[in-house]
């Protein structure tokens, strides 16, 4: 079977997980006998397909990403549309809902992942929500399977539109097991909390300073390193002074993989106060540096983490301390089996065969 993965999430996004997740899986359908996928890709400016990489033909990178962000999509859609039509693939599945399906032909059977329903559950949290999830509206009704990337997410989708419950599908994302870096170029404060990604809105970022300054174990003994996410700012310097957490104690810190799971294996405790999520990526990679992980009780998370995590409720400040508190006071070793053995659960391989029985049952249709 000849599967084609199309342009748009290539061409908008030089790292991210979505398009990591797009690569990830291609290369788990590698493996896979009686599978040819591919990234038809043209004009793109991912750093995840590397020159000389099987995975996209017919593709090259921009020089210069950051122009023409908004169009490039269509401006590529029509080499898309043709190349489909001239190569006909036995399957599309569609990297993002940004064109609507209008760059697919009629003939053309179609799988769309949802990765998350924000834009319609929290369009406040969003900008442009309505516009979006329209978009991604003519994607689904146009899609002949829809995978989930969580049983959660499957059943928001279906919550707002019930008319697709048929053809959706969970399937879990992997979890990459990078080596961890052997040395930080620079040296952390130990011990300390970890914090990773972009640190606006939903993510709840400002709650979890609330909930550092509320205890006194947390501010005077433990530091706060912020991961990626860009560097932190003078409004968040003066969040935690207000809440009194120093901010001389907040670091940031932003790198390659092996270096995140450096930091993720020496962390007293990961925090995730997220209060929406379609999958949640940091909380497998940390699982799977046996790193503790204290988490935000609402969204997908307890169905990724299961017993491997202690949880809070990400709007109680005062019960997001005390768990923070608890979990970074404890052992490494107290949840190290229930942290490998929900680890083992998730892995691109695993990933890769879901996926293809959705892939077979669309053909066979």
């Amino acid at each position: 079977m000849k599967i084609w993965f199309d342009h748009q999430i290539f061409s908008i996004q030089r790292y991210g997980g979505v398009s990591r997740y797009f690569v990830e899986l291609l290369r788990g359908l590698q493996h896979i006998e009686g599978v040819h996928a591919e990234a038809l890709a043209p004009a793109h400016v991912n750093g995840y397909l590397q020159p000389g990489d099987r995975l996209h033909p017919l593709s090259f990178a921009l020089k210069r990403p950051e122009r023409g962000l908004r169009y490039r999509p269509g401006w590529t859609a029509p080499v898309f549309r043709l190349a489909e039509w001239v190569g006909a693939p036995d399957l599309v599945h569609e990297t993002h809902y940004m064109l609507g399906s209008d760059h697919l032909s009629a003939r053309a059977k179609v799988v769309s992942t949802c990765h998350d329903m924000i834009f319609e559950k929290h369009p406040e949290w969003v900008g442009g929500s309505q516009d979006r999830a329209r978009l991604k509206l003519r994607t689904f009704e146009r899609a002949n399977a829809i995978i989930c990337i969580s049983e959660h997410t499957r059943q928001d989708l279906i919550d707002i539109y019930p008319q697709f419950e048929s053809k959706t599908f969970t399937v879990h994302h992997g979890v990459d097991h990078t080596p961890a870096a052997e040395h930080l170029p620079v040296r952390l404060p130990k011990p300390y909390l970890l914090f990773v990604g972009v640190r606006q809105g939903y993510k709840n970022f400002d709650s979890f300073v609330q909930a550092l300054g509320r205890s006194k174990q947390l501010r005077d003994h433990f530091h706060l390193v912020c991961f990626g996410g860009g560097a932190i700012t003078a409004r968040e310097r003066q969040m935690a002074q207000d809440a009194g957490f120093p901010p001389e104690r907040m670091h940031h810190l932003s790198g390659s993989d092996a270096l995140l799971a450096y930091v993720y294996k020496q962390a007293a405790t990961f925090v995730f106060p997220s209060l929406y999520e379609g999958f949640g990526m940091p909380l497998t990679e940390a699982m799977v540096q046996r790193c503790p992980i204290a988490c935000s009780s609402a969204s997908c998370f307890p169905e990724i983490c299961e017993d491997a995590a202690a949880y809070f409720d990400p709007r109680d400040p005062d019960e997001m301390s005390h768990v923070i508190e608890a979990t970074a006071s404890m052992p490494h070793a107290y949840r190290a089996t229930a942290l490998a053995q929900r680890a083992g659960h998730f892995s691109w391989a695993r990933c890769a065969a879901e996926t293809n029985r959705v892939y077979q049952t669309v053909a066979s249709a």
